[in-house]
């Protein structure tokens, strides 16, 4: 008698539901909602201004999956959802602290509070913080600084700071300290930062952090990367700042600027020299007041004269 055996080879599949949740200032619950996201769910939160309960303190911690992230975003086509602390006293607590792993915060605003948000108290991965307006808070506005614990992966891109408040002292826009590697800051503007925009440290040689393409203006503390607090040593670059020295009027082109040779040529409407008499390219000009050099050009200081004194070109074509 032939016996014929089939073996059978059973497959479960697990899988995630995903949730779209849509959020308004009358969700009283609003707060629920995000503290129980699950992989793969989206809240959209409407335009309008969302109040933290009790003290403020909101600590939130989001576990996505790679291929299944958590997002909470603004409203697309409406003004940024402004997330507040009720109180905006030295001694407040943060608005956010916020952990986990493969989380989008996209398209909020954030307001009042101690630090506007903060990452932590558990170490944090895979994260993007995207389109975010954080102001007038008491101290620090963006932060990872828990001692001892580990954030990597992490993005910080297309954010704007305005207003960091001297309670306590030295407050930066974006704090970044060890613990911290694989770090991308990109593209981010401080306004009236009472400390540098960006304050980062070594990673210990885990992984270079990556200081991008951001611009810092009327800051308390600013200039180039060896600035105070704007570290030159250690191993992250720091590349594609748009001046030198804004906070000093020193509107010359940084190292890597996007200004250098973007510049079109017109022949109508020509542009011989720059600011301190240098040639300007045919092909491709410098934007702004300069065209750069790394040797013969450095940039002259705005002051009230307009002009700040003898040209340093090579060839001077008009008198400065």
């Amino acid at each position: 008698m032939l016996i014929i055996k089939f073996i059978v080879i059973s497959t479960i599949i697990y899988y995630t539901e995903s949730t779209v949740y849509d959020i308004t200032t009358s969700s009283s619950n609003w707060q629920s909602i995000l503290s129980n996201l699950k992989p793969g769910d989206i809240a959209i939160m409407h335009q309008g201004t969302y109040t933290t309960s009790g003290s403020g303190y909101f600590q939130l911690t989001l576990n996505g999956q790679l291929t299944q992230p958590i997002i909470i975003q603004g409203a697309p086509n409406e003004a940024r959802p402004i997330i507040e602390n009720p109180n905006s006293s030295p001694d407040a607590q943060n608005i956010l602290n916020i952990q986990g792993s493969n989380f989008m915060l996209k398209h909020l605003a954030f307001t009042k509070g101690s630090r506007g948000i903060r990452i932590g108290p558990a170490a944090t991965f895979n994260a993007i913080f995207d389109d975010l307006y954080i102001f007038d808070t008491a101290t620090t506005a963006f932060a990872a600084n828990d001692p001892g614990n580990e954030y990597y992966n992490i993005t910080l891109r297309n954010t704007e700071i305005k207003t960091t408040n001297t309670f306590g002292g030295f407050r930066p826009g974006f704090q970044v300290k060890p613990g911290s590697y694989n770090v991308m800051i990109r593209n981010n503007a401080c306004y009236k930062v009472a400390g540098p925009c960006i304050l980062v440290y070594d990673d210990y040689n885990r992984g270079r952090n990556f200081i991008v393409g951001y611009q810092i203006y009327n800051n308390a503390v600013n200039g180039p990367i060896d600035a105070s607090g704007i570290q030159s040593t250690g191993t992250f670059n720091v590349e594609r700042n748009v001046f030198f020295d804004p906070n000093k009027m020193d509107l010359y082109p940084a190292v890597g600027s996007p200004l250098i040779n973007a510049g079109v040529h017109i022949d109508s409407q020509l542009v011989t020299y720059d600011f301190n008499g240098k040639s300007r390219s045919n092909s491709k000009p410098s934007v702004g007041a300069y065209e750069y050099s790394t040797e013969v050009n450095p940039g002259c200081k705005i002051n009230s004269s307009f002009k700040c004194g003898s040209s340093t070109a090579i060839t001077t074509n008009y008198s400065v």
